[in-house]
Order: structure tokens, then C-alpha cells, then sequence
């Protein structure tokens, strides 16, 4: 958090400060490009890293070329994605509420909670909530196609997040007349700035 503060590796991220404003359409197309350009690229360079074999993991993944050999997905598409979206749904709530908190305890808290969602989820999906990083590692694996793998690592995320924005932006303040997010900061916990 010191070297990269701000930094969002997750389109669901860009897409959750488009959302509250405190983003441009612009400004989150080109984070979302470079997060699947990113994408991309590493997985590309990884099995060149990998075939330095600095593991033992990586000495076994030599063995079948560094391809998995297996969907990721070990439960029904809808069952997955439910998965997908609910891990989602409380790492934005979790992240969205600890702005309020100071960084030094926010961090890791944030650590032990993406630490706990794939625990729970992650021998159903891998637990990834994250559609670049997914798109990287989960859709070249066999055993399911690329919209199967887009319903489960995309669209469950997304919904999550917007899950997340619909229930602490909207309808908690609508309820008890109190904002749960301060206005003034993003979801980097930073000052905004009003866009123009």
C-alpha cells in the first residue's frame, strides 16, 4: 500500500469508482484496458518465469507443459458464479468500509478477508473475484468454454460489486438517513476532486 497507493488491479475496482463518481468513463475504459492487456501478457511471460523451476510447484507444472489440466470450476455454472458474486460482494463491502479505518489496520484486515473468501470458495472456483486476473490464469483451462468461463469470473463479480454499491451507497442510507461511505472519499480512501 505505501509503493502503489491508489493502484487497482481488479476492473471491478475501476468499474466501482466509475460508479460513485469518482472516476471518468475514460479514465476507467483505459484502467480496465490495461488490467486485461496485463492479463494478457502474463499469461505469456508466467510459463517462461515458471520454466526457471525456483520451486518444486514449478518443476511439477513442467511436467504438463504449464497448462492445467482441469476446469477451475468444480460446482454447477450458477452455483459458481453465486460464488463468484458473493466473494465479490463482501470483498467491496469489506474494502468499502474499511476506508473509514486507519491503513495500518485496514490492510490487514483486507488480507484476512480475501485470505478467508478463498478459503471458503476457493476449492469451487479457485475463489478469484477478479475478471483479469481470471481471464489470465482460469480461462485457458480446459473443460468449460470461453461465455461459461465469462458467466462465472466476470458477470459474477460485476454483480457483486453492484451488489455491494446498491446496498451501502443506496439502500442503508435510504434506510437510516446516514451516508455508510463519505462522499469526498474514493474507494482508494483518498480526497476527490468533483469531476467535470
Amino acid at each position: 500500500m505505501l509503493s502503489f497507493h491508489g493502484a487497482i488491479c481488479n476492473p471491478t475496482g475501476a468499474l466501482e469508482q466509475l460508479c460513485r463518481g469518482t472516476l471518468t468513463r475514460g479514465c476507467a475504459l483505459t484502467r480496465i484496458s490495461c488490467q486485461l492487456i496485463s492479463a494478457v501478457v502474463a499469461r505469456s511471460v508466467m510459463p517462461h518465469v515458471w520454466a526457471l523451476a525456483l520451486s518444486d510447484l514449478h518443476r511439477q507444472h513442467s511436467l504438463t507443459g504449464f497448462k492445467c489440466t482441469t476446469s477451475p470450476v468444480n460446482a454447477p455454472l450458477l452455483w459458481a458464479a453465486a460464488v463468484e458474486l458473493s466473494c465479490a460482494f463482501v470483498m467491496h463491502a469489506a474494502a468499502s468500509n474499511l476506508e473509514k479505518v486507519e491503513e495500518k489496520y485496514s490492510v490487514p484486515a483486507v488480507a484476512a478477508v480475501i485470505t478467508t473468501l478463498v478459503y471458503a470458495g476457493g476449492h469451487l472456483t479457485g475463489a478469484v473475484f477478479n475478471p483479469a486476473l481470471a481471464f489470465s490464469i482460469q480461462f485457458p483451462c480446459p473443460g468449460n468454454t470461453f461465455a461459461e468461463y465469462s458467466f462465472v469470473y466476470c458477470i459474477g463479480p460485476i454483480l457483486g460489486m453492484t451488489g455491494s454499491l446498491l446496498l451501502f451507497d443506496k439502500t442503508v442510507p435510504a434506510i437510516s438517513g446516514k451516508r455508510t461511505i463519505p462522499m469526498n472519499l474514493n474507494s482508494n480512501a483518498l480526497k476527490t476532486k468533483k469531476m467535470k
